[in-house]
Parts: structure tokens; sequence; C-alpha cells
């Protein structure tokens, strides 16, 4: 369709005018005729005046040459305007150059809005109009045939053998940046082989081969295509017109050879039987007796045997291109994968560094005409006592060691891991006051003792982000033998003495410390009658075993707890960062007799908005 040469018979020589001059076969006729006669008279004067007189048959020769010469004179620079019948442009009838614009006009119109559909055999395929591929008419090019040697009878006399002529339609050169695009839209990437271990079992997929297409073969598929509408009439080209690009194939980088090498060895994993085994903290035994030790969390050994489906887990399939042909897939740790059995097992192995810290110089104790609540006074030193090296298990060291053992026929595998001895108090969140209560009491009473035993034995305790803390179960059952006598307590809503009595006025105190520092108050019980020492609705009891205190410290910082006591009152502040905003708002109060009243505490976190927490509490009369 773009490469049609040139027809240079426009003339009979090349670059020749063609010529415009009457036949010599009619100059020589109308010369005998002048001669003949010597009058001067027109042709058309001939046919009703000349007489032919002896010798007429040389003479009726001569006219009826001259006629016949004539005719085909006028009927070749007719024919040679006017294009034979049957001639075509772009697959439209024209009957002279002059019907050329609107044929070209209809070619061109139909060329911009027709949809080309470029595919391949990878499956590929793009859609474009003429007009988005930027395909323009060489209007030169196009007519060029239909106009060679007009208006001359040699051109005309060449024609009549060679029949109608059916001039194709030209387009001006592709955009190379259009053909580039194309050729990008209909590659196709070579799709890898895979294999993928499940817990269930081994999946594969063949390899899918790419191809690759350039500009160029965009190029010939485009030329291909067009040559099939370039002679036809653009009423009768189809709807959309298919275009067939070819290319080069391109394999995957995996192929079958790196499925089956790695599936073997995936057959070796599986079939080995491998012990993991750690160091880890074993939960309390609920139903032992207090006295044995599995009643409380220890440390021991613990082992699990993973399965053929754990085994499978642990493992994730990597690509490793620039490898040989079959060692192109390997496998790797999985440390998302890691079976649940296994996930649990490292996560009792965690040990957290177990730090002990206190407070040296403190501030002295607020008086009764002091806020017991601002901590804004409160100073003091922080003081990191000792360290004890935690353990942080390390995932993806312990599947590594794992999949060798397995690989090598089984064995015993010991969670590997950190031991993490550098710790600072900074680096836990323990940085300042952010809480502090004190509470009074008479001095001299045996409940005295009680409350400053208590406050002695919780004092330094450090509540790890995250976690929480019950009070009544740490400081343990109240016994002589533990620092506690007898003193004034509550059972059964009556007034009795009991050994560890008063030790609810450092639970008070405790829960108001942790009220303003905003953390969760997960269990706690008020007192059954008020006491105006306490604020009312705001306070707590405890008593072993069944009456708990429990906080939990949903800050992203460790707390310390620093208690101090003295003969006439106790104090609890808590150390860390800053994390809640706390507003309290205390209710109507009767505080006499049976009454209830609900306090609010408004908490806010950085960048959160305020959650409002209600606390009804119902008081009796003593019995």
């Amino acid at each position: 369709m773009r490469d049609v040469t040139t027809d240079t018979h426009a003339s009979d020589e090349a670059g020749e005018t063609p010529s415009t001059e009457t036949p010599d076969t009619e100059q020589s006729a109308s010369s005998k005729a002048s001669n003949a006669g010597g009058t001067g008279m027109s042709r058309a004067d001939w046919h009703d005046t000349m007489t032919v007189e002896g010798g007429g048959r040389r003479w009726g020769w001569m006219l009826g040459l001259v006629g016949s010469t004539a005719v085909l004179a006028v009927a070749g620079v007719l024919m040679a305007i006017n294009l034979p019948g049957g001639t075509t442009l772009a697959g439209t009838s024209v009957a002279s150059v002059d019907d050329a614009p609107a044929a070209l006009q209809e070619a061109a119109g139909t060329l911009t809005s027709l949809p080309l559909r470029f595919s391949t055999d990878a499956g590929t395929e793009l859609v474009r109009t003429g007009g988005d591929l930027g395909l323009t008419v060489d209007v030169r090019g196009t007519i060029s045939p239909i106009e060679q040697g007009l208006p001359s009878i040699s051109a005309w006399l060449r024609r009549l053998p060679s029949g109608p002529l059916a001039a194709p339609l030209q387009l001006e050169p592709y955009d190379g940046d259009v053909l580039t695009e194309v050729a990008a839209a209909v590659t196709a990437e070579p799709i890898n082989a895979e294999l993928d271990v499940r817990a269930s079992g081994i999946d594969t997929t063949p390899g899918v081969d790419g191809l690759d297409v350039t500009s160029e073969d965009v190029r010939q598929a485009l030329d291909t295509a067009l040559d099939t509408i370039e002679t036809t009439d653009p009423s009768t080209w189809p709807e959309t017109l298919e275009v067939t690009v070819a290319g080069s194939t391109v394999a995957p980088p995996v192929t079958q050879a790196d499925i089956d090498a790695v599936g073997e060895v995936v057959d070796r994993l599986e079939a080995a039987e491998v012990v993991v085994t750690g160091e880890v903290i074993l939960p309390a035994d609920p139903e032992a007796d207090e006295d044995e030790e599995s009643s409380e969390e220890r440390r021991g050994p613990q082992a699990i045997t993973l399965s053929r489906s754990e085994l499978r887990q642990l493992v994730d399939v990597a690509v490793d291109a620039e490898a040989p042909e079959g060692e192109r897939l390997r496998l790797v740790p999985d440390p998302d994968g890691t079976p649940g059995r296994l996930v649990a097992l490292m996560d009792l192995a965690r040990v957290r560094p177990e730090v002990t810290a206190h407070v040296e110089n403190r501030s002295p104790t607020p008086t009764t005409d002091d806020d017991p609540t601002d901590v804004s006074d409160i100073t003091g030193d922080l003081v990191l006592d000792e360290v004890e090296p935690g353990f942080e298990p390390d995932r993806e060291a312990t599947l590594a060691q794992v999949i060798d053992a397995a690989l090598a026929g089984g064995g015993e595998v010991e969670i590997v891991g950190e031991t993490d001895s550098e710790v600072s108090l900074a680096d836990m969140g323990i940085v300042e006051p952010i809480s502090t209560f004190t509470s009074y009491y008479t001095a001299g009473q045996s409940r005295v003792q009680n409350i400053r035993r208590i406050a002695e034995i919780v004092d330094g305790v450090i509540v790890p982000a995250g976690e929480a803390f019950e009070v009544n179960h740490f400081v343990g059952r109240r016994t002589v033998e533990n620092g506690f006598t007898v003193g004034g307590a509550i059972l059964d809503g009556e007034l009795v003495s009991d050994i560890g009595g008063g030790v609810s006025q450092f639970a008070t105190t405790f829960f108001n410390a942790a009220w303003f520092a905003g953390i969760e108050l997960v269990d706690f019980k008020a007192h059954s009658f008020y006491f105006s020492r306490y604020p009312p609705g705001r306070e707590a009891t405890i008593n072993y075993p069944n009456v708990n205190l429990e906080i939990r410290n949903d800050t992203p910082y460790d707390i310390l707890i620093d208690t101090d006591s003295n003969e006439t009152s106790v104090t609890v502040t808590f150390w860390s960062t800053p994390y809640w905003d706390v507003q309290t708002v205390m209710g109507p109060c009767g505080c006499g007799g049976s009454f209830r009243i609900t306090n609010e505490r408004i908490l806010t976190a950085p960048g959160g908005q305020p959650v409002t927490e209600e606390y009804t509490t119902t008081y009796s009369v003593p019995r």
C-alpha cells in the first residue's frame, strides 16, 4: 500500500512535457487538401463541394485516412482526460482525475474511524482506531498512478490493452513512537513455572513462554493488514481490521527442570523427624496444691515434634534467575508461615529482662493540706539496681536451623535467640512521675504496720507495657511470718479483727494512683460502707484470696511503682512517660448512711478523642 512505483510513461521521453500538437497525419491531410483545391476552404466545406474526377480511388483512400485519423485524435484526447472505464482510486470508482478528492476524502474518513485489533499468539491484544495510530493518506502517492501521461494519445494507446486501472490507497510513513507503544502493549512477559509449598501439600504450575514484539514487527503486520483493503471500496471494509503481529518467543527463567529439582528437596524435608526444644515459661497448674511447684509460673524445658504439614509450612520458595537451570528455585524460611505450635513455643521462650529499680531522694510526703494527686512537686532519683538478661527468640534463625536439620535427615533443634542485657530505665519509658496519691491514718494503730508492710512489698514493682499486675496475689497471704499483724477488717459486712487488717487503705491509695495514671482498672471492689478518709466511690479493698485489685498497663511504656510510708501516711507514685490525659468528675455524694455515687473518668490518648468511663458505687451501713 505504501511503496508504489510511479509510471514514468507520462511522455515519450523522461521529463518531456506531454505534446498538445495536432498529429502529423492530420497536418498532411490538411496540406494535401489545400493544395488540391487551392481555395483555402475549411474541412467543413469538403463534403458538400468537392468533386472527384479521374483518379477517384486515390482521393477516396486519402479522404478516408484523413477522417479516421481525426476521429482517433479526438478520441485519444478525450480518453486521456476521462479515465478508462472501471478505473478505481483507493477502491472508489473514478471517471476522471477531478473525482480523486472525493474518493480520497471518503477513504481518509473511513480510515480514521476504522478500529484495528492488534493480536498475538500469546493472547495479548490491543484495539486502536486509525486516528489513534495517526494513519494519514499520502494524497500525492495515491493519485499519481492515474495522472501519468495525461493528456497524451500515446498514454491512452498504452492503456487500451491493459484495461481499467486500480490505484491503491497510499499512506504516509507510520509514527515510530506509535509503533513502539503498540509493540510494548502486545509484548507478553514470560511466566515462571511455580511450586507452592502448603501445609496441605505441593502445588505446581507450568511456565508460560513470553513474546517479545518490536516496532518493526508491528510495522510489518500493519503493512500486511492494510494491503488487504488498499484497493477495496471503503464501504466494504471490515468493521474491525485484524492485525496479526508476530514476535520472538521468550522462554521463562524458571522451567519444569527447576520445579523437579526443588520438589525433590521438599520430599526430603517433609520425610524428616525434627524435634524443637526450648526453655520456656510453664503456666501455673490451677489444680495443683499451693505448696506444689506447679502451682506457680516457672521456667522449664518443653519440646514439640513437627509434623509433615508443619514442616511444609516452614518454607517458601525463592527464585534466583541468575542460577543455572535446575537450580533457580530454592527453599527459604517463611517466618509468616510458622506453624501455630512453634509460634506458641517461641513465645513461651521469650523472657523480658528482669529489671529492679527504686527511687532515691524522694520529695517530702504531702501534708493533709496538699493536693494528694499533684505530681508537679514530686521529685526523686531513679536508680537501676540490677538487670537479669532476657531472651528474645529469633524466629527466622530458628526456622533455618529446623530446615537444615530436616534436610539432613532430622534431629533436635533448640530455639535460637538473643540475650538482652543492655537496657536502661529510659529505654523502658520510665522517666518521670505520671501520677501519685497519698492517704493518711492515725499513728500507733496496729493496722499501720500492715499498711507499711504491704507498701514495702509492692515498692519497686515494674509493670511492663501491655501487661497486668494484681496486688492481692503478688503480696500473697497475709501472715505473721510475712510481717503482718492483727488489724481491723470487714468480713461479710461486719467490722472484725484479722491478720493484715488495714491493707485496704494501701489498696485505695494504689487504686487512686492507677486512676490518675489513666491505665485500665481491670478488677476492683469498693468497701461495703463508706470511710471518710477515702474519696467516695474512688476506693478499693482487697482480701486474700478472692477480693482482688488488678490493673493493666495499656500504655506503650513500662511503669515503676514507687511506694513511701511513714507513721501517718502512705504514698504510691507511678513513674513512666505521660500518655493518658485524665479528667475526673465526682458525682454528688450524700456521704452518710446508705447512698450511691457515680464518678466519671474522662481519658484522652495522644491524638485521640475523649472516652468517658462511669463508675457507680453503692454503700450500706455497718451491721
